[in-house]
C-alpha cells in the first residue's frame, strides 16, 4: 500500500538495482594499507614517505595518501622501487 492507502500492483513496479561499493575494486590502498602489505609499522611508512624513501609513489588524493595497487604489486613481487621516467619529474 502507498502512503495515501492506493494498492500498488508489484507487477508493475519496477526494482532499482542498488550500486554497491566494493572497496576492493579500488585502484588504490591507503599508506597505512600498504604499509601492512609490506609488514611494516604505519609510523615507518609515514617517516618513508614524508624522507621521499617510501618504495613505491604515494598519491595525496584530498587530505590523503594513497598507493597504487598495481605499484604496489609490482614493487613486491620483483622486489625493487618502480623507475620513475624524468620526463615526469
Amino acid at each position: 500500500m502507498t502512503t495515501n492507502g492506493d494498492k500498488v500492483d508489484l507487477k508493475k513496479v519496477s526494482v532499482v538495482r542498488e550500486s554497491v561499493f566494493d572497496p576492493t575494486n579500488c585502484a588504490t590502498v591507503s599508506l597505512v594499507d600498504a604499509a601492512q602489505l609490506l609488514g611494516i609499522h604505519r609510523s615507518t611508512a609515514w617517516d618513508l614517505h614524508r624522507r621521499g624513501q617510501f618504495p613505491v609513489p604515494v598519491l595525496r588524493i584530498g587530505h590523503g595518501l594513497r598507493v597504487a595497487k598495481v605499484q604496489l604489486e609490482r614493487f613486491l613481487s620483483e622486489g625493487e622501487e618502480p623507475r620513475i621516467s624524468e620526463s615526469i619529474l
